[in-house]
């Protein structure tokens, strides 16, 4: 049982297991359910491209390299997850908990950050920030290094 990588989330809402990575994006797209529990989720390098994911609860989530291009992450706790090279251009991050993220190389073009939490999100080589962003985003507590 150890030996399963592929055995990444439960969802306390309906106390499904998830034995895939493959069936748990499947749910994600086929139910628009908010409030997800999602907790140290391992999705690198997957497709996540126009999920809803509203208020959902990524604490710590691995998704280094994932296409999140569009995805409503609106409200979500991503708190301490791993976004490192993701494209999450055209992403709704309204409201989103990004506090101690790393966003170091992801694509932001057209993302909406209006009201997220940056406080220590790590931020390095990004597509997609304005001069004028960048200064707002450091205003509101974001690194870049």
């Amino acid at each position: 049982m150890g030996n399963e990588p592929e055995n990444i989330a439960h969802q306390s809402q309906t106390s499904h297991q998830f034995s895939t990575r493959k069936n748990l994006i499947e749910e994600i797209r086929s139910q628009k359910i908010a409030n997800r529990n999602l907790v140290k989720v391992e999705l690198k390098f997957s497709d996540l491209s126009h999920l809803f994911l509203v208020q959902a609860n990524l604490y710590q989530a691995n998704l280094s390299g994932a296409d999140l291009r569009y995805a409503n992450l609106r409200g979500a706790n991503l708190k301490g997850a791993n976004l490192s090279y993701a494209n999450l251009s055209g992403a709704d991050l309204r409201g989103t908990n990004l506090s101690y993220v790393n966003l170091r190389g992801v694509n932001l073009y057209l993302a909406d950050l209006s009201g997220a939490n940056v406080n220590d999100a790590l931020f390095k080589d990004n597509q997609g920030i304005s001069s004028t962003l960048r200064r707002n985003l450091i205003v509101r507590g974001a690194i870049f290094d």
